[in-house]
């Protein structure tokens, strides 16, 4: 009787080791948020890796046409090179290794590294991205010298497609052809007092070529 005592104890204490276990491994879970090539957004028990203060800069290039006794003409040119920034604190007493981290970014920068920035599984921006800068801001050192504490400044700059986008607001015009639809391939022209004027891709109307 003794005997089966002592061996139900055992696999009893056997058990709750491995549950505890495997509740230590379940707690180290790490959470990934979101990713840039090697660079991992994730946050767990024991380490935290995230971004801070995100901002999502995008524009319109427009060039400016002077007109006589009017307000100026402005025509679109097409989108800007959008560029998003973030900050991120790296830290040992967040279970991070700073200047681990900050040569990886380093190498990025100077690589020219380009890659999609995805945050929760959706890809933010129309294609990829460069790392174009990184500032690091050191807060904090051990007697020793080594790095405990860093803040870093990170800025995105969009890498657009090659051939880019569409750029036009009105559509060629077309013309019927046996029974066919033919596409002008160049704006139309017309010939006002010797000089030559050209149909604008954006306002619709002639200027001079």
């Amino acid at each position: 009787m003794g005997e089966r005592y002592i061996k139900d104890d055992m696999l009893k204490n056997g058990y709750r080791r491995r549950q505890e276990k495997a509740y230590r491994r379940k707690d180290n879970v790490r959470a990934k948020i979101g990713s840039f090539g090697e660079l991992v957004f994730s946050v767990s028990a024991n380490t935290v890796k995230t971004f801070d203060g995100m901002s999502w800069d995008f524009s319109a290039d427009y060039a400016t046409h002077d007109r006589h006794i009017k307000a100026d003409l402005l025509e679109y040119m097409g989108p800007g090179i959008e560029t998003i920034s973030f900050s991120m604190v790296l830290s040992v007493f967040l279970g991070v290794n700073p200047l681990k981290e900050i040569k990886k970014l380093r190498k990025m920068v100077r690589k020219g590294y380009v890659g999609r920035l995805v945050i929760g599984g959706k890809v933010y921006g129309s294609y990829k991205w460069v790392m174009q800068k990184g500032t690091v801001d050191f807060q904090r050192f051990d007697n020793k010298g080594n790095l405990l504490a860093a803040k870093v400044k990170v800025t995105l700059k969009e890498y657009p497609r090659k051939g880019g986008g569409v750029k036009e607001l009105v559509e060629l015009p077309q013309q019927k052809k046996g029974g066919e639809v033919w596409e002008l391939t160049e704006l139309p022209q017309q010939k006002k007092g010797g000089e030559v004027w050209k149909l604008s891709e954006v306002t619709g109307n002639y200027s001079k070529k």
